[in-house]
């Protein structure tokens, strides 16, 4: 199955294997305004206040994806309201998402010549009563796309494995440019 995501409607159009296409809706959410709850709209008076948040700003490169790791680890610790497969679950989330933007923003930020900049790449980590919202922030035009890699592919199933472990996932712009990922997990004790 291939997808392909209209930010204009924030429907995916699904290409079934049987080449069928049909079309998801996301949901009622204005695909230019963040998801209730998020980091971007905390200061507004409507937004809900998360039981704990955690704000990170990741360190460029290789090392991305290992410190947003252990900053999952920590901040399920700290909330003690996971049980161990859900904080398992949230890391690995967090792991995915933050590999993809570490590599979007690489390809899209150019630095000396014949070489890329890797800028950094924040992670938002906030636990609402009965759900967990990741949120991954780069300042990469390009969004995110579920693919279908063949069997072979070392690449391409980061989103395929977020939008199978998580209630709900999707983006929306930043302001300044860039992107947030975001997913919601179902959070048990």
């Amino acid at each position: 199955m291939s997808c392909a995501l209209d930010p204009a409607t924030q429907c995916r159009e699904l290409l079934t294997p049987e080449g069928a296409l049909t079309a998801m809706t996301l949901g009622s959410r204005p695909p230019d305004r963040p998801v209730t709850g998020s980091v971007a709209e905390a200061e507004a008076t409507a937004s809900p206040v998360p039981l704990r948040a955690l704000d990170a700003v990741l360190p460029p490169g290789a090392t991305a994806a290992s410190a947003g790791r252990a900053h999952a680890r920590a901040f399920a610790r700290e909330c003690d309201r996971f049980s161990a497969q859900t904080a398992e679950t949230a890391e690995l989330l967090v792991s995915e998402l933050v590999t993809n933007a570490s590599q979007a923003a690489c390809r899209t930020v150019p630095g000396p010549p014949g070489f890329w900049r890797q800028p950094a790449v924040q992670l938002s980590l906030r636990c609402f009563p009965g759900e967990l919202l990741i949120e991954v922030i780069d300042y990469s035009p390009g969004l995110p796309v579920l693919t279908s890699p063949d069997r072979e592919s070392e690449h391409g199933r980061g989103l395929q494995l977020i939008e199978s472990l998580s209630r709900e996932w999707g983006w929306f712009p930043v302001p300044g440019g860039g992107k947030c990922v975001y997913c919601r997990l179902t959070t048990e004790t």
